[in-house]
């Protein structure tokens, strides 16, 4: 079975999950088998609820439903760059990002990257701590900093696919209208 992974990746707030859900429509139009997928809701729901206290094992388990999909198109909502208190790190570590890189049981790699201007985001967290839904930093500097730390691992991940895989694409958007950047990206990818 073929079995194409789609990440979408960028700083919080700047339109993954809106832009996930989009494109996952005008997939779905194109093609009978498509998933979305996301990793940090996985990671908070066994991590809140105390299922899963290492998180190692919540990694593995991001490892493995990647690995294992029988979808032939998954689109992951994935973070290139996640803060701590020690900086930025990626979403899984290098060498769990390597193995699904290379696996061969996934036929095609994509790594989408998006952006927005600082602005937007900023205006995207304060809506959604409005609405309760999330918390994330609301100051330009902080939006700025992640902004350039999520290049700076997208770039990574990047290199580090095509090194274990070749033809692996990436593309790199900005988002102002998670429309037509689902749009773009249909196109892109089809």
């Amino acid at each position: 079975m073929q079995r194409h992974i789609i990440l979408i990746g960028g700083p919080h707030g700047v339109g993954k999950t809106t832009v996930t859900d989009a494109l996952s429509i005008r997939l779905k139009s194109i093609f009978e088998s498509v998933a979305t997928y996301d990793p940090g809701e996985l990671f908070w729901n066994y991590h809140i609820n105390h299922t899963i206290l290492h998180n190692h094992a919540i990694e593995n388990m991001i490892k493995d439903s990647l690995v294992g999909t029988s979808q032939f198109i998954t689109l992951v909502n994935w973070h290139y760059a996640v803060w701590t208190p020690h900086g930025y790190i990626p979403q899984i570590p290098w060498e769990l990002w390597e193995y699904i890189a290379g696996s061969t049981v996934i036929n095609r790699l994509e790594l989408i990257h998006l952006t927005a201007p600082p602005e937007m985001i900023f205006e995207r967290r304060k809506h959604d701590r409005i609405k309760n839904i999330k918390r994330r930093k609301l100051n330009l500097a902080a939006i700025e900093t992640e902004i350039k730390q999520s290049d700076l691992l997208y770039n990574k991940h990047l290199n580090t696919a095509q090194a274990v895989r070749p033809g692996v694409r990436g593309y790199s958007v900005t988002n102002t209208s998670s429309d037509r950047t689902a749009e773009e990206l249909a196109t892109f990818l089809t």
